[in-house]
């Protein structure tokens, strides 16, 4: 009996579900740019709300200034205001859109496997199961990413600066690692799981350069999906219907690279 290879077995798995592959990370980016326009509306209101303040905030400050003896009074008036508000753009900000992106790749994305390896999709047990796999690397990817923020912002020759490419390095190493666990999603044992994890990271210089095809996908959709923003903010809606088709292609080529990654993975035993 001929064994089929993992090209084969790929390209078996995309021929069937190209479609939904499609739909599933369409969906996720659709969503994710709805919830990014509300996120930011949303922050700006925050601080068109706090804006308001600033004549009573260059008040008090005059007060200060002045040592006078209401402006403890005014100043903990202006806390008591601004305190809660300033938290809620915390919250908002540091929680809520970071769980809300998370939920929406757990939802979107998980189905992608199962159809890969099963050839089916997931129940709610195997939803449960992908959320533990991704959560301890999405936790530790925004925290570098956040550095990586840190160090854009902070520096004037940030691409010299040896600290962001190590830091953009560990950050593909982790989303990789991520990857290889979504190839074992389905193992019923942890010992078959570490087994195949082993032999994954001892073929890291076959098995890297897939997941890069992979990650690159995924660049260049959403290099598209902030072009399409940028012309939905100039309301061109030729300039968006265009834009659209470079980004159908760019999934294409994530729906195929992950399903190749996944496979040729899942057989590393």
């Amino acid at each position: 009996m001929k064994k089929t290879t993992s090209f084969s077995q790929t390209n078996q798995a995309f021929k069937k579900h190209w479609w939904k592959f499609i739909i599933l990370d369409a969906l996720f980016l659709a969503s994710a740019f709805i919830f990014f326009i509300y996120a930011r509306l949303r922050i700006k209101a925050y601080f068109a709300l706090i804006s308001t303040y600033t004549t009573q905030i260059a008040t008090v400050e005059q007060l200060i200034a002045r040592n006078s003896a209401s402006s403890m009074g005014q100043v903990q008036e202006l806390l008591d205001i601004l305190g809660p508000l300033a938290s809620q753009v915390k919250l908002f900000t540091f929680f809520i859109v970071p769980l809300v992106i998370f939920a929406l790749w757990c939802i979107f994305q998980a189905p992608h496997y199962s159809l890969v390896l099963r050839n089916k999709l997931l129940s709610a047990t195997d939803y449960i199961r992908f959320i533990v796999f991704a959560a301890p690397f999405y936790v530790f990817g925004l925290y570098i990413l956040n550095k990586i923020f840190d160090i854009a912002y902070g520096a004037y020759s940030t691409f010299s600066s040896w600290q962001f490419w190590l830091l953009i390095l560990l950050l593909l190493f982790i989303l990789y690692l991520n990857q290889i666990f979504y190839a074992f999603l389905f193992k019923q044992r942890y010992r078959e799981m570490a087994k195949g994890f082993v032999c994954v990271m001892k073929r890291t210089h076959v098995l890297f350069p897939c997941y890069l095809l992979y990650a690159t996908g995924w660049l260049l959709a959403l290099t598209g999906m902030v072009n399409m923003f940028l012309k939905w903010s100039a309301s061109d809606v030729n300039g968006i219907l265009v834009g659209a088709l470079p980004i159908l292609v760019a999934l294409m080529l994530v729906g195929w690279a992950r399903a190749f990654f996944t496979v040729k993975a899942g057989k590393c035993e």
